[in-house]
């Protein structure tokens, strides 16, 4: 386990945690030989398990990753779960894809299911230029009719959305948006490792 400084954020859903900040401090030191800048970047301990993870394929993180979250929910959130659903992953190209196997790991440690077929994204997303869009409503025009959930698979449940990274949010408010509207769950929880500073 790392240690972290868990935020909770206020939205559409049940409750929702974010574990760290992904970055602490960030400075530009110059180009590369191919004329790329360079940072100089400062992560949290959990930002930089992320980063490894999502940025490098670095998987011997994934233990202590799904330690703290198990940690966090058993003993700090306390919420009772009965489904873990992975947010839909934008790059479909990957062989192992972080996010489910951070809720693969995290279901088997809480004995909880984890499903990769309930909640589907139904429009491709890798190609918007959702990074560069600030505005928060043409984000989620953007998204709009990007998710689908399985009728009847989360109904009456106790659901959490698991993500590795909370940028905007326009993503997770959408799928429990999605969720509340056309699955009617018992709770939409939402956990995410980190959180980007705007």
């Amino acid at each position: 386990m790392v240690k972290i400084s868990p935020q909770k954020i206020v939205g559409s859903w049940d409750g929702c945690y974010v574990l760290d900040k992904h970055i602490l401090s960030s400075e530009c030191i110059g180009e590369d030989e191919f004329g790329h800048l360079k940072f100089d970047t400062t992560r949290t301990q959990m930002g930089e398990l992320v980063f490894q993870i999502k940025y490098r394929d670095n998987y011997s993180v994934l233990g202590t990753i799904i330690d703290t979250i198990v940690d966090f929910i058993i003993n700090v959130w306390k919420i009772s779960i009965d489904l873990i659903l992975p947010v839909p992953p934008s790059k479909q190209n990957r062989a192992i894809q972080p996010v489910e196997a951070i809720a693969d790991g995290v279901g088997k440690k809480l004995g909880v299911e984890v499903s990769n077929s309930i909640l589907m994204k139904v429009k491709d997303t890798s190609q918007l230029p959702l990074k560069n869009i600030t505005d928060q409503s043409k984000r989620e025009e953007l998204l709009r009719d990007a998710f689908k959930v399985i009728n009847g698979a989360v109904a009456n449940k106790n659901v959490l959305v698991l993500d590795d990274l909370f940028d905007s949010g326009t993503t997770l408010r959408i799928i429990t948006d999605v969720l509340k509207k056309n699955g009617k769950p018992n709770k939409v929880y939402v956990l995410a490792c980190t959180i980007t500073q705007r």
